[in-house]
């Protein structure tokens, strides 16, 4: 994996924390070039001395990609500073757990245009300027295999995110772009406390950001099409593709009901 990566350029979103923060630790010692976004400045400018300190040069580049105009500004930043990325990570997103009715409009605008517009919007940007054997990494989730309820429009746009990876994946063969796509399932990323929901019991079973981003490194450097980290993830994602939806959606409805503490 070190050979791929040494001398590249790297944006990686949702930085700050999570397997974003995760995956510039693991590529800071490969002597790359990160270019580092996310909302907490505080936090990215502690990273950057850390990776400059593993051997890496590092940008901080402070954005909110909940604002539509600042992910615009942030991809004119970036391609106007001369920088030619040659990979996009599109690892940052936000998520709710619960009823849909219970979600605030405002959350659920905002977690539309993180998980979908913005990541779209970066990923067209930038797709002209990738060089062969660069390209992109989504972070979905297993959530974007199967409709979810109690997380149904999180789980909606995990799987925007899948297959456009998907077919992205295909597009870029002509050009040599690599595209894979992660899908995580339950990940020790603070996504649970950010969900409202910290006593959440899937957290038991949670797989550490650290594994989980190593696996879409590794997944991407090799040019796989989709990486499912663990193999209870792997064995769940294979039954979910094979149950028909009319029998697995009531189900996984009723069992995360349970989980999350509600009848």
């Amino acid at each position: 994996m070190r050979p791929y990566y040494s001398g590249k350029t790297i944006l990686i979103t949702g930085a700050s924390g999570g397997i974003g923060e995760a995956m510039a630790r693991a590529l800071a010692p490969m002597h790359t070039r990160l270019l580092l976004a996310a909302r907490s400045k505080d936090r990215l400018d502690a990273l950057v001395r850390d990776v400059q300190d593993a051997g890496s040069d590092a940008v901080a580049l402070p954005v909110d990609l909940a604002d539509a105009s600042a992910t615009h500004a942030l991809a004119d930043a970036v391609l106007e500073s001369g920088h030619t990325v040659d990979v996009l990570v599109n690892n940052a997103g936000v998520g709710h757990i619960g009823p849909f009715e219970e979600q605030a409009s405002d959350e659920l605008a905002a977690m539309l245009q993180v998980n979908v517009s913005a990541l779209a919007y970066l990923t067209h940007r930038f797709w002209p300027q990738f060089p062969r054997g660069g390209g992109v990494l989504f972070v979905a989730s297993t959530a974007a295999i199967q409709p979810v309820p109690t997380m149904a429009a999180y789980a909606a746009t995990k799987a925007f995110v899948l297959s456009l990876g998907e077919a992205l994946h295909t597009e870029g063969v002509p050009r040599g772009i690599r595209v894979t796509t992660l899908c995580p399932g339950p990940t020790a990323t603070g996504f649970f406390e950010a969900a409202g929901t910290p006593d959440h019991a899937m957290q038991r079973i949670a797989m550490t950001a650290d594994d989980v981003a190593l696996a879409g490194l590794e997944g991407f450097a090799e040019g796989k099409r989709v990486v499912i980290p663990g193999k209870a993830n792997t064995a769940l994602a294979a039954g979910s593709r094979l149950t028909p939806n009319a029998l697995l959606v009531p189900a996984l409805g009723r069992a995360y009901r349970r989980l999350g503490g509600r009848p």
